[in-house]
C-alpha cells in the first residue's frame, strides 16, 4: 500500500513539475513575442540562449539586429498577429531540456527608395528565399508582407541555470550547429 501511494505521489509530482515547466515556458514565450513586436530587443536578448553569445557578443548581436531591421535601404517591422503557439514534447538530452516552439509570424519589409520595376523581381526573390512564408506586396505602398510560421527552441540546462532560454531556429544558419550539437538537433528532428 505504501509503495502504491509513494509511486502515485511520484507520478503526480512529476506531472505537476512538468506542467509548471511548460506553464513557465508559455509565459516566457508570450513575453518574448510581445517584446519583439514592441521592438525592445535589449530585453529580448536577455532571453537568448547564452551559448549564442560565445559566438557573437551580446553588443554585436544587438547592433546587428538594429542594423538589419532599420538601415539605409529598408525597414523591417514585425506585425502583431495571433501567434497560436504550439509546443512539442519537452525532451531531456544530456541533462538539458529542449522544446520546439512554433508560432505564427508576420512582418513587413519597406524599402526606403521607390522600387519601380524592381518590385516584381524583389517579390519573386523573396518568394524563393522565404519558402515557409506567404509573400505578398501592397502595390500602393510598395511594402512586402510576409506571413508564415517561425520556430524557436526552448532550452533549460546548466548554462541557463535551469531557466528557459530561447534560440530562433533557422535550419540554414551555420551558427545553429555551433550552438547545438548534432545529437540535439537530430533528437529534436531538426
Amino acid at each position: 500500500m505504501k509503495l502504491k501511494f509513494t509511486l502515485l505521489l511520484f507520478i503526480l509530482t512529476s506531472l505537476i513539475g512538468f506542467s509548471q515547466n511548460l506553464e513557465t515556458m508559455k509565459k516566457d514565450v508570450q513575453k518574448i513575442y510581445d517584446l519583439t513586436i514592441e521592438k525592445k530587443y535589449d530585453i529580448v536578448l536577455e532571453s537568448t540562449y547564452p551559448k549564442v553569445f560565445e559566438i557573437v557578443s551580446k553588443d554585436d548581436m544587438k547592433k546587428m539586429m538594429y542594423e538589419l531591421l532599420d538601415n539605409d535601404q529598408m525597414k523591417i517591422s514585425y506585425v502583431r498577429v495571433e501567434p497560436n503557439f504550439t509546443f512539442s514534447e519537452i525532451i531531456t538530452i544530456n541533462n538539458g531540456k529542449y522544446c520546439i516552439v512554433e508560432h505564427n509570424n508576420s512582418f513587413t519589409i519597406k524599402f526606403k527608395e521607390e522600387l519601380g520595376e524592381n518590385k516584381e523581381l524583389i517579390l519573386e526573390n523573396l518568394k524563393q528565399t522565404m519558402v515557409d512564408y506567404k509573400v505578398t506586396i501592397d502595390e500602393k505602398t510598395e511594402t512586402f508582407i510576409l506571413d508564415g510560421k517561425a520556430q524557436m527552441i526552448a532550452i533549460s540546462d546548466e548554462l541557463t541555470k535551469g531557466t528557459w532560454k530561447f534560440i530562433n531556429y533557422n535550419g540554414e544558419s551555420p551558427m545553429m550547429k555551433q550552438v547545438l550539437s548534432e545529437e540535439v538537433l537530430t533528437k529534436l528532428g531538426l
